[in-house]
Formats: structure tokens, C-alpha cells, sequence
């Protein structure tokens, strides 16, 4: 089977030797989607899987969307091979076509015009009105699907001053306004008029928007959308009272504690996953970017001392994970966490999970650094005086700037498109700005 890949009209030593490989490669790629030659759609794998044997043969219907498909793949190699040859030629300065391109610019970037944003989500047949997400709101709590409110909470979290927010959110993100520009005055703000709207009722919103956010792409959207707003609160409340299985049975009921560690045990079973821009499997600092690696975990048993294992509750012979979980139901409220387990061969060789620790915290908010000596370790009690403006922040400023200045790198912090600060991590921003939010621990036993 063969298939016609673009011509790029680059020249030089160091691209045509890639494109004649790349061009190789993608023959032997597609040709295993050819039912004729290869009727059973079998590939060979060659090692790297640490649970199949190097030679094994696998159908392509094993391979993760979007590969199962061959004519998703044929667009995909094209596409890649544009790409590739593109960053080859660039790098290897030359001169010719190639060489007059931003590489800022992406080949896969799509901006819809802003004044059509609403017109693009009502065509994917979301619903895009106000007020019948309010009423969708307001049935959903009357009927209490899936238990997604608490039947014990008397009180009615919506607000109308919900409403005005909802315009923000649908009709004025974008550009380089920010959430206090478009919607408050900065003498409301900085005197504290707001303090309860945002902190408060804010993160409720949480709750409400999270399956219109989930379809429209306006937000993560949150299976655990609960436990999200809830802990915000918490952290704007700085209330260090850690998160355990205990507490969170009481809040949700012990069914959501089983649904955690299951999301746990896919989780740490991945053989590839996401994890976080400036993470040091990325690159760290040096790229800045989030990244695709070969496992959803890191062994980091050897990091920890006798005492610290104690704490953990770690068995003999038991292991310490740093998890992703980025781009999971569980990255609502945790980025990367510390997963314990018994050492076993369950969970793709991680072994039965006993135990999730971190720290709500934020990189564009206030953190606890644990890399710090002193400052323990994820999941536990730390000293107030060990919290650090988040990483995202210009610290010099934070710490010895004017209240304007500081402001200022706030502003800058939050329209620095590499942090991807959206409208719900921005109200941490400006909390954070207040001097509001203390780390809450997160310490689930198994």
C-alpha cells in the first residue's frame, strides 16, 4: 500500500536524507492497514512494552485512538512529515525555502475569529444560552442526578450575581483582558468588596458549569467537581485540615472513595501519559512545555528516609510513585501526586495501591516547596512560614515590590499564554494578590 506524501520543496543535505527516511518509514507504517497485504491488520512490536516480548505481534486494534485507524493515520504521517521537515530545515541553516517561517507558529494552530466562538459551540449542539443553563442548573439540583449536589445542604448555592458572571465567561474571555478587568473595579477588588463573591460563591461555579465547560472546551471539565470547589473554598478559607478517605466518605460517600482509587489504579497502569510543562521528564524550566513520556509514573522509593516511609505507611518492600495525572479525571484536583503501593505485580507492575499524598497548591497562587529541606513531605503539616509565592510569579516582586507592581506581575503572569491561566485558575491568581490561601493537605489511605 502506498500513499502520497506532500512535497515540501526543501533542499539540503540534512533534510532530503530525512525526508527519504521519514518516507520509508511511513510506507511500512501504513502498510500495516492494508487489509490485502496484511489481512489480520497485525504489527510486529519490537521491546520497549514492558509487558509483551520483542517480536509479539499485535492487532491495530490494541493501538490507542486515534491509530486505529488508517486513514486518520495516513493524514497524521503527512501532516507529521510537513512538520519534521519544516523544524529539519530551520535547524539545519541553510538557505532555500524554509527558512522564512516564525517557528512560534504552528501548522496545527486554528484561532476561531472571537465574534464566531458562540456560533462554532452552538453548531457541536451544546447549548449556549444563559439562561437555559441556569434552568439546566436548577433541574439537575431539583432532581439530584448522580448525587452531583449534597441532599443534606439546605442552602441553594446559586447566586444571581452568578448571572453576571456567566456573560464574563461566555461573552468576554479572550484578548488580553483578565477576569477583574472585565468585571469588577479595581477599588472593589483592592478594598475587599468582592472578597466573598470570588472566594465564596465563585468556585461553586465549579460545580455548576462543569459539563458545559467538559463539551465546550471553555474548561476542564470536572468529574469530581465537588471535591474541586469544595478544597478552593478550603484554601481560600486557609484551612489547613487535611483531606483523608475519612472526610472525604463523610462529604461523598464511601462510593467516591472507591471511585478515586479505581482512577488511581488506571492511572498508575498507563504506559504513556501526560505530564506537566516544566516537570523534569519535559525538559524542566529548559522547555517549558507539557510532554508525552513512557509511563504515568516515576519509582522515587529512594528518595524518602526510614521515617518518612513510616509516614507514609509503606510495607516492606513497597514502593513510592510520583504519578501524573495531567489530562485525567483526577488532574481536576491533582497535578502530580505521591501514590503508594504494595510493590506487586498488580496494576501493570505498580503494584495495589495503599495511599494518594499531595498538596493543594498552586504554581500561580501560593505553594509549599517540599523540595526544600525542612519542609516535609507531600500530604503533611508544614509551617505557614515555609509557603512561597507560587513559581509562575516574579518572587524579587512578590516579596519586596509596591502593591501596583505587584499587581502588575500578576497581570503579566496571567496573560503569559505558556502558563494556560483560564478563568477559574485566574481567581486563584487574584486570591493569591489579596494575600489569600493556605496549602491544603491531601493525605487518602486505601
Amino acid at each position: 500500500m502506498t500513499f502520497n506524501l506532500p512535497t515540501t520543496g526543501f533542499t539540503g543535505t540534512e533534510v532530503e536524507a530525512f525526508e527519504t527516511a521519514y518516507k520509508e518509514l511511513a510506507e511500512k507504517i501504513i502498510s500495516t492497514y492494508n487489509v490485502q497485504s496484511n489481512p489480520t491488520r497485525e504489527y510486529p512490536t519490537s521491546g520497549g512494552f514492558n509487558r509483551f516480548i520483542d517480536g509479539d505481534t499485535l492487532p491495530t486494534s490494541f493501538l490507542y485512538p486515534p491509530y486505529k485507524n488508517g486513514d486518520l493515520m495516513e493524514f497524521l504521517l503527512q501532516e507529521a512529515f510537513l512538520y519534521a521537515s519544516f523544524i529539519i530545515k530551520q535547524r539545519a541553516g541553510n538557505t532555500g525555502p524554509g527558512t522564512d517561517f516564525d517557528l512560534s507558529s504552528s501548522p496545527f494552530k486554528v484561532e476561531v475569529p472571537r465574534d464566531q466562538v458562540g456560533r462554532f459551540i452552538k453548531n457541536l449542539g451544546c447549548v449556549f444560552e444563559k439562561q437555559d443553563m441556569i434552568d439546566a442548573w436548577r433541574y439537575n439540583k431539583d432532581n439530584n442526578p448522580d448525587n452531583w449536589t449534597d441532599p443534606l445542604d439546605p442552602t441553594d448555592i446559586w447566586d444571581e450575581a452568578l448571572e453576571e458572571l456567566l456573560d464574563v465567561v461566555l461573552n468576554n474571555r479572550g484578548g488580553n483582558n483578565t477576569l477583574i478587568d472585565t468585571y469588577m473595579s479595581d477599588e472593589e477588588f483592592n478594598s475587599g468588596l468582592k472578597d466573598s463573591f470570588l472566594f465564596e460563591f465563585l468556585p461553586d461555579l465549579f460545580k455548576v458549569l462543569n459539563p458545559f465547560l467538559r463539551a465546550t472546551g471553555l474548561g476542564i471539565g470536572q468529574k469530581y467537581g465537588p471535591e474541586l470547589a469544595d478544597l478552593t473554598k478550603q484554601y481560600f478559607k486557609n484551612d489547613k485540615t487535611p483531606w483523608t478517605a475519612t472526610s472525604i466518605a463523610n462529604s461523598y460517600g464511601s462510593d467516591r472513595v472507591d471511585s478515586i482509587k479505581k482512577d488511581i489504579e488506571k492511572q498508575i497502569s498507563k504506559d504513556r501519559a501526560t505530564w506537566p510543562a516544566r516537570h523534569a521528564v519535559c525538559g524542566g524550566n529548559l522547555l517549558n512545555r507539557s510532554c508525552t513520556y513512557s509511563s504515568a509514573r516515576i519509582d522515587i522509593t529512594d528518595q524518602y528516609t526510614a521515617a518518612e516511609k513510616a509516614l507514609y505507611n509503606v510495607p516492606p518492600g513497597g514502593k513510592i510513585y510520583e504519578v501524573t495525572f495531567y489530562a485525567s479525571d483526577l488532574g481536576d484536583w491533582i497535578g502530580t501526586g505521591r501514590v503508594v503501593t504494595d510493590g506487586g505485580t498488580a496494576n501493570n507492575g505498580a503494584g495495589e495501591v495503599l495511599g494518594l499524598y499531595d498538596d493543594f497548591d498552586f504554581a500561580y497562587g501560593f505553594e509549599i516547596r517540599r523540595e526544600t529541606p525542612g519542609n516535609g513531605i507531600h500530604g503533611f503539616d508544614y509551617n505557614n512560614a515555609n509557603v512561597t509565592h507560587g513559581s509562575y510569579y516574579n518572587s524579587d516582586i512578590q516579596e519586596n515590590g509596591t502593591y501596583e507592581q505587584k499587581k502588575a506581575d500578576t497581570v503579566s503572569m496571567i496573560q503569559n499564554s505558556e502558563n494556560g491561566i483560564d478563568w477559574k485558575r485566574e481567581v486563584v491568581s487574584w486570591a493569591h494578590l489579596r494575600g489569600i490561601g493556605l496549602p491544603v493537605n491531601i493525605r487518602i489511605q486505601f
